[in-house]
Order: structure tokens, then C-alpha cells, then sequence
């Protein structure tokens, strides 16, 4: 579980040049200034490591024709997402898990890794398996996760 820092430790953490990308506060809290910069320096490779695996995943997804932002039909793609057949955002009353009933946005979507209605849509399009398997690899290096998060995350 995440543990919030105290406001001391917020005090030290600044005071060592902040948080570092991916690696725990109490992490850096720890470290000496010698392993905060090679920590800092590991940060920054993954993050350049995760562009490149970006582009790459972007250019193989439009080299096969796989869903991207950029794809002709990703309009309707989207529409199909959010309509009937895909997450079906709907704004009205809802009832939470403890039967509490309230105003509120709700959706389906299994959560997780599950995109099987975006694989489901991308196959009613036309599309082939491997375009769907690449479609699906590019959502994810976007940050669509998951079907809701393809709408949420990929498409805004």
C-alpha cells in the first residue's frame, strides 16, 4: 500500500532535488547524493528507452495498417468504443458495490489488461489478428490498458 510521505520527509525530499521517476520516496530519501545521481540517470534512460519502444510500436502499427490515432477510420473506431457494442459511457444514477445509489458516470470495462471489446470492434471492422494483436500493443504503449482506457488515455 502507498504511504504518504510526512511533511518532514516532503522537506527532505525537496531538499535532496525532489522526486525521481519510478523509484520510491523513501527510495531517494535514503540514497546519498552519489546514488540519487545515478538513480536520476537510470530514470532518464528508461524514459528514453520507453520513446524508442513507442516509435517503434507506432511505425510496425502503421507499416501493418493497425489501429493508431492516425488511422482513417480511427473515428470510428472511437464511435464503436464508446457506443453500445464497446464501454457505453452513461451519465445517470449508479449504485456503488455497498448498494449506495448516486449520480455519476458508469461504463463497462473489465479494468485491468482486458481490451476484448476493442478486440472485438477491431475484428468487426475488418481488421486481421495481427493487426488487432498490433492495434492492441500500440494502445497500450499510449496508455490504454484497458478498453475504457483506450477512450479515456489513447483518445483524448
Amino acid at each position: 500500500m502507498f504511504q504518504k510521505p510526512t511533511p518532514e520527509e516532503l522537506k527532505r525530499l525537496a531538499a535532496a532535488g525532489g522526486g525521481i521517476p519510478g523509484v520510491p520516496w523513501q527510495v531517494t530519501l535514503k540514497a546519498t547524493p552519489e546514488d540519487r545521481i545515478k538513480l536520476r540517470a537510470e530514470a532518464e534512460q528508461r524514459r528514453r528507452q520507453d520513446e524508442l519502444d513507442a516509435a517503434a510500436t507506432l511505425a510496425k502499427a502503421q507499416r501493418v495498417g493497425a489501429m493508431t490515432k492516425h488511422h482513417p477510420r480511427w473515428d470510428e473506431f472511437c464511435d464503436r468504443l464508446e457506443g453500445p457494442d464497446g464501454v457505453n459511457p452513461q451519465l445517470g444514477p449508479r449504485t456503488s458495490p455497498d448498494g449506495t445509489v448516486s449520480e455519476g458516470w458508469s461504463w463497462t470495462c473489465a479494468g485491468g489488461h482486458d481490451k476484448s471489446l476493442a478486440s472485438k470492434i477491431l475484428i468487426a471492422m475488418g481488421f486481421t489478428n495481427e493487426q488487432v494483436a498490433v492495434s492492441l500493443a500500440y494502445f497500450e504503449s499510449e496508455g490504454g490498458l484497458c478498453d475504457c482506457e483506450i477512450l479515456f488515455n489513447v483518445a483524448e
